[in-house]
């Protein structure tokens, strides 16, 4: 858990872990470069009861930035499995339990992530992105498939593989480091809320937005890459819009959205039928999402989306036509369609 200025969340954020149901576990804590009064509720907390001795904190003085300290955090690991955690987050008490399980259960896989419930100014909604490994890998063509802080891994896979962070980067290190693990390794997200996510001005992918973007970019270019995919600058704009899954301004732009979506399916018809499924899947639940926060175009977003998820497989826990039905009536009652 590396933390800088943190002192509103950290408490709670520990607290969760001395929650857990599975308990043979130690936590490393990098405090890195805080000038709040972080250091002073990290030493409070190391001699609680709570702790039992389990919390090791380690200051820094100056700010080495996450890629840094999340990389001497898995060299000092001495467990087999390392979960990462941001200092404003909230594990749920069975995340460990759960995780740790499933992947002794399933040694194929390297990297765990689950679902999570996000809170964003008083308002909660729950993420929940494909599970299965060919769609998460797909999923990098469009977005970050696994959240940071959910995620457990198997240490001596990625060591063994030479998988550490960049530490060039100080943003959306996490989603370049899973598209190289991708490449090698399996991923999975459990389909089961672990996980609080706090979303606030003061996160990372806030303030630095624009290097998140940048990355974030980069790391689709080459996941598409990785499948035979080669977008011009406009399809790429497209696919970036689709894979944040947000509000589209007007129909017309959910058109073009979705022509691009069948035009990249029309590319995809030579592929084996495992990937190009999986590729279908990634994509179906990108434009689902994609057309629920657009709800607010009623009935047009209803026609606009139709054709094009009758085109691709129908993905779990995405919003199908009934879900997408009731948010566009539920916009109609409340005034705001144009």
């Amino acid at each position: 858990m590396p933390v800088r200025n943190g002192q509103a969340y950290v408490r709670e954020a520990l607290r969760s872990l001395w929650r857990q149901t599975f308990r043979e576990f130690e936590v490393w804590v990098f405090n890195d470069g805080s000038t709040d009064a972080t250091a002073e509720l990290l030493e409070e907390e190391k001699v609680s009861v709570e702790a039992a001795g389990r919390l090791q904190v380690e200051h820094c003085d100056e700010n080495r930035g996450i890629s840094r300290t999340m990389n001497e955090g898995i060299r000092r690991a001495r467990g087999t499995w390392i979960a990462r955690m941001d200092a404003d987050d909230v594990s749920r008490s069975l995340r460990f339990e759960h995780q740790r399980r499933y992947l002794l259960e399933h040694p194929e896989v390297s990297i765990c992530g689950s679902w999570v419930q996000i809170l964003k100014k008083n308002r909660m909604h729950r993420h929940t992105p494909p599970v299965d490994s060919a769609t998460l890998r797909c999923m990098l063509g469009f977005q970050n498939p696994l959240v940071h802080s959910s995620v457990m891994w198997n240490r001596e896979h990625l060591v063994k593989s030479g998988l550490f962070y960049d530490e060039s980067l100080t943003a959306a290190q996490d989603m370049e480091l899973w598209f190289r693990c991708s490449q090698e390794l399996n991923l999975r997200n459990l389909d089961e809320i672990l996980v609080e996510y706090r979303v606030h001005e003061d996160n990372i992918t806030t303030t630095r937005s624009d290097e998140s973007r940048g990355v974030r970019m980069s790391v689709m270019t080459q996941a598409l890459a990785s499948m035979g995919l080669d977008l011009d600058p406009d399809q790429m704009q497209h696919q970036v819009k689709i894979g944040e899954a947000g509000e589209f301004a007007d129909p017309g732009e959910l058109e073009k959205a979705g022509r691009h979506l069948l035009q990249l399916q029309d590319q995809c018809r030579a592929w084996e039928e495992e990937p190009r499924e999986a590729f279908g899947r990634a994509s179906a639940w990108c434009w689902n999402r994609a057309c629920a926060n657009s709800a607010f175009m009623g009935s047009r977003m209803l026609r606009i989306w139709h054709p094009v998820a009758r085109a691709l497989p129908t993905p779990p826990a995405s919003p199908g036509g009934i879900q997408l039905s009731l948010s566009a009536l539920k916009s109609i009652c409340m005034g705001r369609v144009s």
